[in-house]
């Protein structure tokens, strides 16, 4: 189980793009959000997937979910 600035999500969070050379992307600053709500998960996808539906309800995960935050690479 993958461990996203502590928050146990269940998925491998994979920056490969990041590894790439830099003329595949370009680095740009966020916009953040400033009131961010969760609208809809989809249980049954997270379920399938062995996803932590608790973990991705979580403030933290929300902040992330929007760009508020950066997980930890």
């Amino acid at each position: 189980m993958t461990e996203t600035n502590t928050v146990k999500t269940g998925w491998n969070l994979d920056n490969s793009y990041a590894t790439l050379p830099e003329m595949f992307y370009s680095k740009v600053l966020h916009t953040p959000v400033a009131s961010p709500s969760l609208v809809i998960v989809n249980h049954a996808l997270s379920a399938a997937l062995g996803l932590n539906i608790e973990a991705l309800q979580s403030g933290l995960m929300l902040e992330m979910f929007c760009g508020n935050r950066l997980p930890d690479f």
